[in-house]
């Protein structure tokens, strides 16, 4: 499956001062305390650690984003995903 025929879902990735990342996205993986977590559009309704590290996600273009984080939360709801990162 190529990615142009992904699903999109909304990613925001904000701090304590500033937003990293506001927009559409086809899949989001963060490492958790239980391993990597991969993101999909229409995924369950999600609550998590996210462990230090990278998370990446892949915008509908096909473009590959990341960055380092040191630690953080995950939620998945209502097709949005919010990274709330330390």
């Amino acid at each position: 499956m190529r990615v142009k025929d992904l699903n999109e879902f909304d990613l925001k990735i904000i701090g304590p001062y500033e937003t990293r990342f506001r927009g559409k996205v086809v899949s989001l993986l963060a490492s958790t305390p239980v391993g990597k977590v991969g993101i999909l559009a229409h995924h369950a309704p999600y609550l998590s650690i996210i462990k230090e590290g990278k998370i990446e996600f892949i915008l509908k273009s096909g473009e590959n984003k990341s960055f380092e984080l040191d630690g953080g939360l995950l939620k998945v709801k209502n097709n949005q995903a919010t990274v709330v990162y330390f």
